[in-house]
């Protein structure tokens, strides 16, 4: 675990510090003390991009998982953050369903995303509100990764649809298809 005061960034490895962690082998947030909720703040100041995706409420979340799987496969790095409006201001999540929240967004990343993705959620209060952020890391050897069977691009702030073309291009250049099999369909690792 890093330092109290550890920069939150979008690094390898490692997109965000927060204030509660999710324990992957428990239903119940852990209290991390290296909560750094001032770098979220900047990432928010700083609105969508290339690697940073908001979404007011969880009913979004269709939306929410082709951004991430565009932002995966731009170039390796994925934050969403819940609970944020569309002019980057702090709306929160209704702290009464926050545990629902973080079990159907594990869910909805491992039956959804192909291959799989494993996310690191944390809740965040910001302002008097929980926000929930869902981040992870593209896993070397995946040439790109799909969302119910589409690929995804973020291109900036925008998530586009992959083109056939651009598959393929990633395919050769990173190695592996979506299924994990080597390029040219003769598997693999």
């Amino acid at each position: 675990m890093p330092r109290r005061g550890a920069p939150l960034s979008l690094r390898a490895g490692r997109a965000h510090d927060s204030a509660v962690r999710s324990d992957p082998r428990s239903a119940r947030p852990t209290t991390d003390p290296s909560a750094n909720d001032e770098r979220l703040r900047e990432l928010i100041r700083g609105g969508e991009g290339q690697h940073v995706e908001f979404k007011r409420s969880p009913r979004q979340l269709g939306r929410a998982l082709e951004a991430l799987c565009g932002m995966l496969n731009a170039g390796g790095e994925a934050l969403v953050v819940f609970g944020i409006g569309p002019e980057e201001q702090v709306v929160g999540i209704d702290p009464a369903n926050l545990e629902s929240t973080r079990r159907s967004l594990v869910r909805a990343v491992a039956n959804n995303i192909s291959p799989s993705v494993r996310p690191e959620l944390a809740v965040v209060r910001l302002d008097g509100q929980a926000v929930v952020t869902l981040s992870a890391t593209r896993r070397d050897g995946v040439s790109f990764y799909e969302c119910r069977g589409q690929a995804y691009v973020r291109v900036g702030a925008e998530t586009l649809r992959m083109s056939p073309f651009e598959r393929a291009a990633l395919t050769t250049r990173r190695g592996r298809g979506a299924d994990g099999e080597a390029a040219g369909g003769r598997g693999g690792p």
